[in-house]
This record gives C-alpha cells, sequence and structure tokens, in this order.
C-alpha cells in the first residue's frame, strides 16, 4: 500500500532535504563547520531516510579527524529500524574502534549487536572479530563458537578464513579427523590463499601419515595464482615427496618451481643443482653427502633458550654500516645485504675447523686454515651483547678503544629449522590473526 505523506509531514521531509543539500554543498567547499550544523539540523522524526544519511556523513567526517567520541555518537544514533544494512555497518565500526583502546568488553557488545538478516557480510566479519578476541583469551569453546557461526553464503571469503583456522585449531588439539574435515570445507572460489594453505596442510599431514599419493594430490591442487608463497611451499614439497621415491627427474621439475623470494629457495637451489649434475651416481653421493650434513648440524646445535638471551656480533662501525646496508644487482634487480659468511682462512685460531674435519675422517692439512680442497664460511655471535673484551677484540677502528658496536639480532633472523631437507610442516597463521577491518558505513 502506497503511504501518503500530509502536508506537515511534506514539509518537514522538504526541510530534511534541503538542510542535507546545504550541508553538502558547503561540505564539497570545505567548509566542515557549516555542513555539519546544516546535518545536524536534521531530525529523525522529519525524515528517517535523510537523518540516516545525515548521521552517516558526520560520523564518518569525525572518524576522519580521529574525534572517535563524536564519530562514536552520531554511528550509535543509527538504529536497525532506520535501515538495518548500515545498522550493521555502523556497530561493526563501533566495535572496531573500542577493541583499539583494548576496551574488548564494549567491543564485542557492538559486534554481538548484529544479526545475520541485518547484513550477513558484516554479521560474518563480527562473528570472526569475536573468535579473535576469545583467541586472544585462550578461549577455546567461544573461538569454535563464533567461527563455526559463519557461514559461505554469508561471506564465502571469510566463511574459508574462519575454517582455515578453525583447522588449525583441532589439529592443535590432536583432532586431526577435524582438522581435515575444516580445510576440505575450504573452495578456491572461496577464497584462493586460503584454499591454497589448507591444501599445503592437508598435503603435509598425509605425508606424516605415509600417504605420498594422497599427499601430492593434495600439493599439486595448489596453483601460482592461488597463493606464490604457498605454491613455492607446496612445490618443494612436492620435490622432497619424488625424491624419496628416486624419482630424480620429476624431484628437479618441481624444485625448479620455488621462486627465488620464497623461503625453501636455497634447499632448492641447493637439490636443483645436484640434480642437474648430469650424473645420476655422482648426484645420489652428493644427496648422501647432503644427509651428512644434516647430520652434523643436528649434531651442533645448541639447545639454548634464548629467550633472556641476547645473540650479538661484534665489529666495527664501518663494517656495521655496510652489513645494515642494501646493495643492488643491477642485473637481477634485487637488493642484498652484505652479510654473509666470511671464509675461515682469516681466522687467528689455527686449530679451526679440526674437530669437523677429524668427524669427516678428511685429510686437509692441519685445518681450513691450509691451502686445501675444502674451505669452511662462517659466521660469529655472543651470547653477551655487552662484553667489554669482545668490544677490544673486534670493535676497534684504527686502534681506538670503545669505538666499536654490538649488533643484536631479533631471534627470528636464526632459523629454528637445522635440517635442510625439513621444510615439509603445516602452515597456520593461526598464532596471531588480524581482525576484519572496519568498513566505515558512508
Amino acid at each position: 500500500m502506497r503511504k501518503i505523506m500530509t502536508n506537515h509531514q511534506t514539509d518537514r521531509r522538504d526541510y530534511a532535504i534541503e538542510q542535507l543539500k546545504l550541508g553538502n554543498a558547503f561540505d564539497d567547499e570545505g567548509n566542515t563547520a557549516q555542513a555539519r550544523e546544516h546535518w545536524g539540523n536534521i531530525k529523525r522524526e522529519d525524515d528517517a531516510e535523510i537523518y540516516l544519511k545525515a548521521q552517516i556523513k558526520l560520523g564518518y567526517g569525525f572518524d576522519k579527524e580521529g574525534n572517535t567520541a563524536q564519530s562514536r555518537e552520531h554511528w550509535g544514533n543509527i538504529q536497525r529500524e532506520d535501515n538495518a544494512k548500515v545498522y550493521a555497518s555502523a556497530q561493526f565500526v563501533l566495535g572496531c574502534d573500542f577493541v583499539d583502546e583494548d576496551n574488548t568488553a564494549q567491543a564485542r557488545e557492538h559486534w554481538g549487536n548484529i544479526k545475520r538478516e541485518d547484513n550477513p557480510k558484516i554479521y560474518a566479519n563480527a562473528q570472526f572479530n569475536l573468535g579473535v578476541t576469545f583467541n586472544d583469551e585462550g578461549n577455546t569453546a567461544q573461538v569454535h563458537k563464533h567461527w563455526s557461526n559463519i557461514k559461505r553464503e554469508d561471506d564465502a571469503k571469510t566463511y574459508a578464513k574462519a575454517q582455515f583456522h578453525l583447522g588449525y585449531f583441532f589439529k592443535r588439539e590432536g583432532n586431526t579427523a577435524q582438522a581435515f574435515e575444516h580445510w576440505s570445507n575450504i573452495k578456491r572460489e572461496d577464497s584462493p590463499q586460503q584454499y591454497a594453505k589448507a591444501q599445503l596442510n592437508l598435503g603435509f599431514n598425509f605425508h606424516i601419515k605415509d600417504d605420498t599419493a594422497q599427499s601430492r594430490e593434495h600439493w599439486c591442487n595448489i596453483k601460482q595464482e592461488d597463493d606464490i608463497e604457498v605454491y613455492a611451499s607446496a612445490n618443494f614439497c612436492l620435490g622432497i615427496s619424488y625424491l624419496s621415491l628416486a624419482d630424480l627427474a620429476n624431484s628437479l621439475s618441481f624444485f625448479k618451481n620455488v621462486h627465488s623470494s620464497s623461503p625453501q629457495y636455497y634447499s632448492a637451489k641447493m637439490y636443483q643443482r645436484i640434480l642437474e649434475v648430469g650424473d645420476s651416481n655422482i648426484s645420489n653421493s652428493l644427496l648422501k653427502i647432503r644427509e651428512i650434513v644434516e647430520s652434523i648440524l643436528r649434531e651442533l646445535v645448541v639447545e639454548r633458550h634464548l629467550d633472556d638471551s641476547k645473540v650479538a656480533h661484534y665489529t666495527t662501525v664501518g663494517t656495521a654500516h655496510l652489513m645494515l646496508s642494501k646493495q643492488t644487482n643491477k642485473e637481477e634487480g634485487k637488493s642484498y645485504s652484505p652479510l654473509r659468511l666470511t671464509t675461515i682462512q682469516n681466522v687467528n685460531d689455527p686449530t679451526e675447523g679440526k674437530l669437523l674435519l677429524e668427524h669427516l675422517k678428511i685429510s686437509n692439512g692441519n685445518s681450513f686454515t691450509d691451502t686445501g680442497r675444502f674451505q669452511a664460511f662462517i659466521a660469529c655471535f655472543s651470547f653477551n651483547h655487552d662484553w667489554l673484551n669482545q668490544f677490544r677484540l673486534y670493535g676497534k677502528s684504527d686502534h681506538l678503544e670503545a669505538s666499536g658496536v654490538s649488533l643484536v639480532f631479533n631471534h627470528q633472523f636464526f632459523s629454528g629449522e637445522h635440517d635442510i631437507g625439513a621444510h615439509i610442516k603445516t602452515t597456520n597463521n593461526a598464532t596471531n590473526i588480524g581482525l576484519e577491518s572496519k568498513e566505515i558505513p558512508r
């Protein structure tokens, strides 16, 4: 039935329209104060739809200026009865504002106000964020509840993200069957990136069950356009898998697909060079040497908790400047840090490396410092980052005391993976899950 408006209602609507137009005109001229005055003149009883538009403009303007209190006031004025979709967006933004202030309770209240029928996509984002806040508190039951509320028809991308993280959590709890179910729910059309990560994890878990056929099937499902990093990881895993089957040709083809920006690139390049020797006997001998190197690395790993320690490298100011700078290779168009391993021939300890030679049963003169067939390269670090004697030994410039520096490295600089071939592992980003960003209603 068509709604019939009285003259009084028409007058009030006309007034609201005129005030909105005036506000817009002043806003276009950059006169924000006058624009806000006119938008603020509009009341809900004048016309609910126009009032809603004015509140959105006021809220957006104050948010842009960083005036959170004022933006919250205007977005808080928006009611579900005005427009359910805009109400959902406003509540979502309010939740994001409060969580930015670490006011989780208020954030949850606003996100919890959003219903699926208001706006399915915003509802899905709100449910995901609710799960994240409970994850930060370790409340697994609430995490599962909110992420399980998200349906594909709400928003496919958010659904895929929730399914991926649910899979990770069930895997962490030892419930592999549930993890498989959630990862298998993700389709490429939901989110190519989440699909690729899920397929990588499914492949890995079949790998540890020694079901190589299934693991390879999942890894082969991943395309470069899904996610270039995950694609590289999958190809590295496939290379390792075929290597274990002594299928050197297939192994080589997959190692070649690992691009230069991948964390596995240098390991893949090592395998590629071994397999490209052209003589299978030599390649197998080199692969055997690789296994020996891995066993040595496992023996040499220092089991030490780094949480309370600082890993430092002492050097001169000039050398530190070079190490921290980046140099560009014009031919490749890439930047490299000059932080590299250096030859052991320059050290002042004649016995350096002797123990390793004895372990390998290699005769190379007295040490690596002698000219011989084998050479070694090292970098030196210390767990004592503020040691006067180290400054004196390694930090002097022109014999000037206390002129050097101690470079303290982030612990993540040192890979926790000492096994060169052990790059096949479950991928997860669930330890640091980002919130869905706020969508400002306009």
